[in-house]
């Protein structure tokens, strides 16, 4: 802040010494050679009106508005994207473009993971899963929230069908752990 009082110190008293343009009444010409010489002027406050009062009387005709501004200089325009040309269509030749087909229905993914499995004391046996953040059990034959049903268990995979679309799933299953009889 105090630099800036310097500055602007400094810049004022260069302009009271400076010598400003003389205006058209304060020169004088001389007959012979057609120079213009300024005359001594004084540096009362008086002579330098004059001075600003004859420059404004020269500009004697009004001078024409400021046109409005064609874009806000505050708000950043970004250029719409390129259009792409379409091909040249030949006279007489009417291109007909079909609609893309929509997309074959899918299966939904099995977000499943295996939590555990059990051995009835029947021999079947029953694979528990989790579901985001529930408990299912996986018997043969059973219709899961997700609509997938149980069509076959083995030692290392589910297999599932999506009863919807009759589309097959499997699930990996670990492997079991074996246990030492001694």
């Amino acid at each position: 802040m105090l630099g800036l009082l310097a500055i602007t110190t400094a810049l004022g008293l260069l302009h009271l010494l400076s010598d400003p343009v003389p205006s058209r009444s304060e020169t004088a010409t001389q007959p012979s050679n057609d120079i213009v010489l300024p005359t001594p002027r004084s540096s009362s406050p008086e002579s330098r009106m004059s001075t600003v009062s004859a420059l404004t009387a020269s500009d004697s005709e009004p001078r024409p508005l400021l046109e409005p501004a064609r874009r806000n200089p505050f708000v950043v325009q970004v250029s719409p994207a390129p259009v792409p040309k379409a091909p040249p269509v030949q006279a007489g030749t009417q291109v007909a473009v079909a609609p893309p087909p929509p997309p074959a229905p899918t299966a939904p993914p099995l977000n499943l993971s295996f939590a555990g499995r059990v051995r009835n004391p029947d021999g079947k046996e029953s694979i528990y899963l989790t579901w985001g953040d529930k408990s299912l059990v996986a018997e043969l034959g059973a219709v899961l929230p997700n609509g997938y049903r149980v069509e076959r268990i083995t030692a290392d995979a589910i297999d599932l069908l999506y009863v919807e679309l009759n589309t097959s799933a499997r699930l990996a299953l670990p492997a079991a752990p074996r246990y030492e009889i001694r």
